[in-house]
């Protein structure tokens, strides 16, 4: 069912095109509120720094975290529905549920994967441009330097 998903991707990628990039701006999302966690665990960042860090992490993280959900679950959804004619036919073929599901899980960790390695670069940014702007606007002391570490890509990966 892999070499099927596969050669799905290849045959038609316009098909997956939103469902990429959903992916891609999510995982963008998510591991730059991340690394907001990752730099308030630094030791170089102060108490009042890393309590300004940790909430805006984790309440725009998690808002960002049930949008994404929401958006690749109703995406995926509605691809799966758009595709019911070809899922019907694998059925008469003989192709059993268990082996469709294998088939669109297949193609959505495939899509999942390429989206975080691409991902990763921006998101690094993204992580520093939030940082600098908390700092220019005395929200956390100026001397916080941004990080991307451990805590930002395991979020992308296990997320997305």
């Amino acid at each position: 069912m892999l070499t099927l998903a596969l050669s799905s991707l290849r045959s038609q990628p316009s098909r997956y095109a939103t469902s990429f990039a959903a992916l891609l701006c999510g995982a963008v999302l998510l591991m730059a509120f991340g690394s907001l966690l990752d730099t308030a665990g630094d030791d170089g960042v102060d108490e009042a720094s890393s309590s300004v860090l940790l909430t805006m992490g984790l309440v725009v993280g998690g808002w960002s975290l049930l949008l994404v959900t929401f958006a690749l679950t109703s995406m995926q959804t509605l691809h799966v529905r758009q595709r019911a004619a070809e899922l019907t036919l694998l059925r008469m073929a003989g192709a059993t549920r268990a082996q469709l599901t294998r088939m669109v899980l297949g193609e959505t960790v495939v899509l999942a994967l390429i989206a975080w390695a691409a991902a990763l670069v921006p998101s690094i940014a993204a992580g520093r441009w939030i940082v600098s702007r908390l700092s220019e606007s005395g929200l956390i002391a100026s001397t916080t330097t941004a990080a991307f570490g451990g805590f930002a890509i395991h979020l992308g990966v296990g997320v997305i």
